[in-house]
């Protein structure tokens, strides 16, 4: 996040309204380092704080620390998949953390229209994508995906529960495998992912 940003709001602003919908963990980027403006920023408790200019490794370093990925546990990704998730919930923390621990390439999109967009920009290899959030219509959004983008990408579908009218809706959409999310999300994910990808 940066803290300069245009409109009624700054980025610290933003972050607070973000930190009371869900706890997705913000980090700061920014030339602003005066007393003032940093002790707003620490007021909101972010994990992280970079000062412009700064290096991708600094910057790869902290988005780790974030996440609570150690850097034993990560090395760079393989550049082997690259995976599209295709969420915005409190899980997506679980399922790019399990992604990443496995050294795969995750982009993170928060809506099906975003997804649509990088698809257009560059491909992936994978798509998992949460039906269960507002814009996914219980796997339409991934129907129109396919159809509108010409992506048949293989895909994996997380939702807190499955019922039989979800499943017909994607048969045939190229749906490699329904996750269930639970406790036991990130090892299932990676599980299937990982038979996908070998």
């Amino acid at each position: 996040m940066d803290i300069s940003l245009q409109g009624n709001q700054d980025g610290i602003e933003t972050a607070q309204i973000i930190g009371a919908r869900n706890e997705t963990p913000v980090v700061f980027l920014t030339a602003h380092t005066d007393k003032a403006t940093l002790a707003r920023a620490q007021g909101i408790s972010p994990a992280g704080y970079l000062a412009k200019p700064f290096n991708r490794e600094r910057l790869r370093d902290t988005i780790y620390k974030a996440l609570g990925i150690e850097e034993t546990d990560v090395a760079k990704p393989r550049g082997q998949a690259s995976i599209l998730l295709i969420d915005h919930s409190n899980f997506s923390k679980a399922i790019s953390l399990s992604l990443l621990r496995k050294q795969l390439s995750v982009k993170i999109a928060s809506s099906y229209p975003r997804a649509k967009q990088m698809m257009r920009e560059s491909s992936a290899d994978l798509i998992v994508a949460n039906i269960d959030q507002a814009d996914a219509g219980r796997g339409e959004a991934l129907r129109r995906l396919r159809r509108e983008a010409r992506i048949d990408t293989p895909a994996i579908v997380v939702s807190v529960q499955f019922t039989p009218q979800d499943v017909q809706l994607l048969e045939g959409e190229n749906v490699q495998a329904f996750v269930v999310l639970d406790a036991q999300l990130g090892a299932r994910l990676v599980e299937e992912v990982e038979k996908i990808i070998n």
